[in-house]
């Protein structure tokens, strides 16, 4: 059964117009309704957008039926004045039962397009003492899917039936796939992500990279190798990711510091390969520790081109300070350095706009000092601050219709190691917003009990989600606020059970860095 969704994209189909017609009628991005017309091709059984815009619903002809069945008696009551008399009671009950279930028939028909624990702003899976929770949004009531105490991660698929969640065990951490209501489990190890525009999942294993459906019905092998950081590309049409060669012991390599010993040579690789598995390729090598060389990182797609960092001899420390944000060409298959140096944390980049690139710009692990937003030219790597250096900003998000950004921000703090001042100073972190061109910058929230950050866009533009921590006892939630203005309104408590009495506090994180993923997922609707 479509949803109502995609019978509004079905009507638009039948009146002929294209992907980005439809798009603009209904205010969804062109990937959105590339989804809703691949899902209709697929529940209708039909190949072509062309036979889905001639196809007619069954439903249509059982309505039709329930209709010929309510008048049938009425129309045999016309027979005489005498027989609609005698008649009447006997047709006005028959006529009410068959009006019911006429009616009945509508309504199991609209229950049935209607996915469940759906609310006017979507759905949020959460994570509440290590165990799984879903509600709709804004109230809906919470319901557990999952007894676990020790799950992670939430992401749902772009349909919002399907959710991947992080369940680790004794052994290894590991993933599991299940439907929005807690059913149809199954193991989905290694699956680190979803299609953009379809319920599939990309998973990577020590021996092979993958495409697998969200029931696991379907599996096709993408690449015999480990892949690294596997990344779709926003059309869902292709993806990237990186190979790493084997460590070659006891090499020495020209480049190194003087005096000093190199392990060995490894080499890295970036390539790509459509989603169904056709048109693999190398785009990119780095051999052994030349300074320009290391592990490819990659960390997304901007139009035709591949986005990645190189991290210098595969260290195990530099990410942690930031490494150099570059990206290739599909058409030439040149590496240009983007001049932006970046933690690695998903968060620390939006969602590219064309060429344009939302990026937390600066080194350093402590996220309490020199961070700020910019958007880069992903052609030419030219910089634009949205943020200055008095304060530091980051996970920045662009608003669905692309007009506006919104991002945290508080006071510079400088180089503190830590303790009571980096606390003080990341309790006045807050949200804000401004337009794309870097005009109307405004603060939405100001409460000194908490500590605000990770904010997401409804799909209208109106609201965010954003994760707060109370400055005093050091609580998770999550709030919703307008941004227009106005009092934000919490959503749900989070938690997570600490594994050690050695575990950093949450609000110290790593450097200051909350990974909020690992708490909630939105879905804000296709």
């Amino acid at each position: 059964m479509l949803t109502p969704r995609e019978w509004e994209v079905l009507g638009l189909l039948q009146e002929g117009l294209t992907n980005e017609q439809i798009a603009t009628r209904l205010g969804i991005s062109e990937n959105g309704v590339k989804y809703h017309v691949a899902e209709i091709l697929s529940k209708l059984g039909v190949s072509s957008r062309h036979e889905a815009a001639a196809w007619q619903p069954e439903p249509a002809r059982r309505r039709l039926a329930a209709f010929a069945i309510l008048f049938a008696p009425l129309k045999a009551a016309t027979s005489s004045t005498a027989a609609k008399v005698a008649a009447g009671v006997a047709i006005t009950g028959t006529a009410t039962a068959l009006g019911l279930l006429a009616l009945g028939v509508f309504s199991m028909e609209r229950r049935e397009a209607i996915p469940a624990e759906t609310g006017a702003l979507g759905k949020l899976a959460y994570i509440q003492d290590g165990n799984l929770w879903v509600k709709s949004l804004p109230s809906g009531t919470p319901r557990q899917l999952k007894s676990t105490n020790n799950a992670s991660n939430p992401k749902w698929s772009p349909s919002g039936e399907w959710l991947l969640v992080e369940l680790p065990n004794a052994q290894a951490a590991g993933q599991t796939v299940m439907r929005s209501d807690g059913t149809g489990r199954r193991d989905a190890s290694g699956c680190t992500s979803w299609s953009p525009v379809k319920d599939e999942l990309v998973c990577s294993s020590a021996a092979e990279l993958l495409v697998q459906t969200a029931d696991g019905s379907s599996t096709h092998v993408l690449d015999s190798s480990s892949a690294n950081r596997p990344r779709w590309s926003l059309d869902g049409t292709r993806i990237a990711y990186a190979v790493d060669g084997p460590l070659v012991p006891n090499a020495t390599q020209a480049a190194s510091p003087p005096g000093k010993d190199v392990p060995g040579s490894r080499s890295s690789a970036l390539w790509i390969v459509n989603a169904d598995g056709t048109d693999r390729c190398e785009l990119f090598k780095n051999d052994g520790y030349a300074s320009a060389g290391g592990q490819v990182l990659v960390t997304g797609w901007s139009g035709g081109s591949v986005l990645f960092l190189l991290n210098p001899q595969f260290a195990n420390s530099a990410p942690l300070d930031g490494l150099s944000l570059r990206r290739i060409s599909l058409s030439d298959g040149v590496a240009v350095d983007l001049g932006v140096v970046m933690l690695t944390a998903e968060d620390f980049m939006g969602e590219p706009k064309a060429q344009e690139l939302l990026v937390t710009d600066g080194g350093n692990r402590m996220t309490w000092t020199h961070k700020r937003i910019s958007l880069v030219d992903a052609d030419t790597g030219t910089a634009v601050p949205l943020t200055g250096p008095e304060s530091a900003a980051f996970s920045p998000v662009w608003s669905p219709d692309g007009s506006r950004i919104a991002y945290v921000s508080a006071p510079d703090l400088g180089s503190v190691g830590g303790g009571d001042p980096a606390k003080a100073g990341m309790a006045q972190r807050r949200i804000w917003v401004v337009n794309a061109d870097g005009s109307g910058k405004r603060q939405l929230t100001n409460d000194d009990a908490y500590r605000d950050e990770r904010p997401l866009w409804s799909a209208d533009n109106s609201q965010l989600l954003f994760a707060r921590l109370d400055n005093g006892e050091d609580v998770p939630s999550l709030w919703l606020v307008p941004v227009a203005g106005g009092a934000p309104v919490k959503v749900a408590d989070l938690s997570w059970p600490r594994s050690s009495a050695q575990d950093p506090p949450l609000w110290f994180g790593f450097y200051g860095y909350i990974g909020w993923d690992r708490y909630f997922d939105w879905w804000s609707g296709p």
